[in-house]
């Protein structure tokens, strides 16, 4: 069984932020400063008479005035609607299923999106997202949330509960080795398991894949008409609402996935999705998410560019003072540097 390693969401969040702040490259570079120009003093040179005559009394040039010093103008903005920055980590894969970096996370947290969020800076508080609001039984065993309605992916295909319903049987079927699944298969099938396929089919069903995938459609349905999502955890389970907030838990479009030759949902066929490498997940390079950027370019190693969603669903701030409606930031551009005096070199000239 491969190792996990854990991380939690608040050492995620953390790291991101410090991904994200690390390197920011300027969208404007400064006006250089004019250099004074010292007056030069002029040396007297004394005048040498003829012989006899008296020497002319020597005279002193007149001293030239110190240019006063030029105040340097406003940097001028050359692309106010681009943010570029320069970071050290390239993104693993553009699958939210399959990331498990904070370079990835910090591309995924813009292109897709999640059931709710954390309250701006608060773990322990939450704000609704995709989904309008949620209830937890009085046991704990049971959470429903109601799915916004009037969410687009950037396809133009609407959002619906079985899209959500979908997004995590997929993360927990396909769980790729030293991946993120772990965290959504802990609430619904023991806080002991690591591995969908160890854990799960072997030790839960006698190896039955098939049947272990069933269970992870009866731990999560969905009703269209009601616009209703619900979980059914194994055991109470304290995290849960963190968890959900982290880009193993986005949302992404079922039709779409499918089209892409990706799982089609089935229990028959999933085993043939499970464990994938990198380059062979269909969703490894291509996105379609309800976030405010969509992935325009991924040269893997050089940069990542994204372009705004002038049709983001988003109208009102999560949180007081938050942003919201489409972005103010026509593109963002992050572009991979390892070498340290390179990204120096390119903070300085903007």
């Amino acid at each position: 069984m491969t190792k996990r390693t854990r991380i939690s969401r608040r050492e995620f969040l953390a790291l991101s932020a410090t991904a994200l702040t690390g390197a920011i490259i300027a969208a404007c570079g400064p006006t250089p400063t004019a250099t004074p120009s010292a007056g030069a003093l002029a040396t007297p040179t004394p005048t040498v008479g003829a012989v006899g005559t008296p020497a002319a009394t020597p005279t002193q040039a007149a001293p030239t005035p110190t240019a006063a010093p030029t105040t340097a103008a406003p940097g001028t903005i050359k692309n106010p609607g681009t943010f570029v920055e320069a970071n050290i980590g390239d993104v693993s894969s553009m699958d939210p299923a399959w990331a498990y970096d904070t370079a990835s996370g910090e591309v995924i947290y813009n292109i897709y999106e999640t059931l709710l969020f954390l309250d701006r800076d608060r773990i322990d508080k939450f704000v609704p997202m995709l989904a309008t609001d949620w209830n937890i039984s009085s046991d704990g065993l049971t959470y429903t949330f109601n799915i916004r309605k009037g969410v687009n992916f950037h396809d133009g295909t609407p959002m619906t509960p079985q899209d959500v319903a979908y997004s995590f049987w997929r993360a927990m079927v396909q769980d790729r080795a030293g991946g993120p699944s772990w965290i959504l298969l802990q609430p619904f099938f023991g806080l002991e398991v690591q591995s969908f396929k160890s854990d799960v089919v072997d030790k839960q069903f006698n190896g039955n894949f098939a049947a272990a995938t069933t269970a992870v459609q009866k731990a999560i349905t969905f009703d269209n008409n009601a616009g209703t999502v619900t979980m059914h955890l194994k055991q109470p389970y304290g995290p849960m609402l963190q968890i959900l907030t982290g880009t193993w838990a986005s949302i992404i479009s079922m039709p779409w996935a499918i089209k892409q030759g990706d799982w089609d949902g089935t229990a028959a066929t999933a085993e043939k999705f499970h464990d994938p490498q990198a380059e062979s997940d269909p969703l490894f390079k291509i996105t379609n998410g309800t976030g405010p950027y969509k992935l325009d370019r991924w040269a893997p190693g050089e940069e990542v560019d994204l372009v705004a969603n002038t049709n983001y669903w988003l109208m009102q701030p999560l949180w007081s003072g938050g942003p919201s409606g489409a972005p103010k930031l026509q593109r963002i551009v992050i572009k991979y540097v390892s070498e340290w005096g390179t990204r120096f070199a390119m903070a300085k000239t903007g």
